[in-house]
């Protein structure tokens, strides 16, 4: 693995004394990242759980499936003596990209939940709501109003039943 001393710092990082060091900030976040793909095995998922937490990349802005697909895959987090600080064991790293490998192979994640109101769900604010992967509510990704899933599909069979 190369040596990368010039350019910004990945995110979790910053660069001190010419070594990357954990980022107090991004570092927790980076981290978390591989806990929740290795339980989620969904980068989409890992996004918008990040994201109705209020997390954000470095510049402010939301987080992708392509910025978690990215981050992922950056070995650079297991560590190299002398000049990067690990963020996570090299063991999370594997399965997280063993997942990736055979997601690749199989063409793909394979949505686990599906939910009535995906993807049809608007908040009052005017945002699409969501439901984060084992959650057990619609949740805007704008204003973090939250809607129990349960509630809006009562509703819903109540009207379509009168």
């Amino acid at each position: 693995m190369a040596s990368n001393k010039s350019g910004p710092a990945s995110f979790g990082y910053e660069r001190r004394d010419g070594k990357l060091v954990a980022n107090p900030q991004e570092a927790p976040i980076r981290r978390r990242i591989f806990e929740l793909f290795a339980e989620h095995q969904r980068k989409k998922t890992v996004a918008e759980i990040l994201n109705a937490e209020g997390a954000t990349t470095r510049n402010g802005a939301a987080f992708t499936g392509q910025t978690i697909g990215r981050l992922l895959q950056d070995e650079k987090v297991t560590g190299v003596p002398g000049e990067t600080q690990a963020l996570v064991s090299k063991e999370l790293f594997d399965r997280c990209n063993a997942i990736l490998i055979a997601q690749r192979a199989s063409g793909g994640a394979k949505r686990k939940v599906v939910h009535l109101f995906a993807g049809f769900v608007f908040c009052a604010c005017g945002q699409k709501m969501y439901v984060p992967s084992n959650a057990p509510k619609y949740i805007c990704g704008d204003c973090r109003a939250k809607i129990p899933a349960d509630d809006l599909e009562a509703v819903f069979c109540s009207q379509l039943s009168s």
